[in-house]
């Protein structure tokens, strides 16, 4: 019984990092998450009653806005990602190879909330290809479409501790954005 144990062990715990390895490849992710050369920029969304503080990763160039929080699993001390555009848009925003629940808030020219949505992670089926992946997801990405033209958006992680109580404020009320750097 001993020897069984000693021989499964090892086999189990090779199987399992194997695994994590085979997950990021699969996904096209590195192995490794790479340096971010990410800003980090500090935020409050305020309205009447109540202000709340996010520490975020800024999103400022093209190369930024479609990397994201792709390929992450774990932000540590970052809240999420501001996304600031030179122009208005009217795009949605997608989760693919984005691992991380998150929570979505769309901002005006005025910067004043216009609409926000709880995203899932794009699961990719054991067998789908890379293709079909991708067309899932950017068909995923219908379900987060706003109501109107935003110049910024943020993206927060679920397990933010006010996140809550943003989403209720939201659905009653709007939030201003202040950039604080």
């Amino acid at each position: 019984m001993k020897k069984i144990i000693y021989i499964c062990l090892p086999t189990l715990i090779f199987v399992l990092i194997s695994c994590a390895q085979i997950n990021n490849k699969y996904h096209d992710c590195p192995s490794k998450e790479k340096d971010l050369n990410y800003e980090i920029t500090n935020i409050t969304l305020s309205n009447n009653s109540t202000k709340i503080p996010l520490n975020l990763y800024l999103g400022a160039t093209n190369e930024e806005h479609t990397r994201g929080l792709m390929c992450l699993r774990d932000l540590k001390n970052i809240n999420g990602m501001l996304f600031s555009f030179q122009k208005e848009q009217i795009s949605s925003f997608w989760m693919y190879k984005t691992f991380i629940p998150l929570t979505i808030i769309y901002f005006d020219s005025n910067n004043h909330s216009i609409d926000f949505f709880d995203m899932k992670p794009c699961k990719r089926n054991l067998f789908q290809n890379k293709n079909s992946y991708r067309q899932k997801c950017y068909e995923e990405s219908n379900n987060y479409i706003p109501k109107g033209k935003y110049i910024n958006s943020i993206e927060i992680i679920e397990s933010f501790e006010k996140l809550e109580e943003i989403k209720s404020i939201l659905k009653d009320d709007k939030l201003k954005l202040m950039i604080n750097n």
